[in-house]
């Protein structure tokens, strides 16, 4: 059996870069007063989320995806954007740690190790097993 971490495996989500376009364009309607509260980031995670993923592996796959995308689900994309922006308007109240950038080289060596045996993960399954 073949294992990943011995074959360097690209894959990618034809989605993400719609939504960044879709998150850029959106952004630009708002008013100056309300982007202070905004994080980009976390408008394209928060609407990633809510699609469906839309993987390929070669080149023939991201362009079948990226036009299945654009005919089947720019609605879908637009709604998810639009949704996120009112979602995850900061508040200063929340306290929110970004990821570090360690963490995608760790997911491309073994996609399953940051989660497995990232403490923040074990505690907050505990956690959540409180309520």
């Amino acid at each position: 059996m073949k294992t990943i971490t011995n074959k360097s495996v690209i894959y990618r989500n034809a989605i993400e870069p719609m939504v960044v376009q879709e998150v850029e364009y959106q952004l630009r309607q708002l008013p100056p007063k309300i982007l202070k509260y905004i994080d980009p980031i976390q408008v394209i995670a928060y609407a990633l989320n809510r699609l469906p993923a839309l993987y390929a592996t070669s080149e023939e796959g991201w362009h079948w995806q990226q036009v299945r995308a654009k005919t089947k689900l720019k609605g879908q994309i637009t709604t998810a954007v639009r949704q996120a922006l009112i979602a995850v308007q900061t508040d200063p109240l929340k306290v929110s740690t970004p990821l570090k950038k360690g963490v995608q080289k760790e997911v491309e060596n073994d996609p399953t190790s940051c989660y497995m045996q990232d403490k923040q993960f074990s505690v907050g399954q505990q956690e959540m097993k409180k309520y």
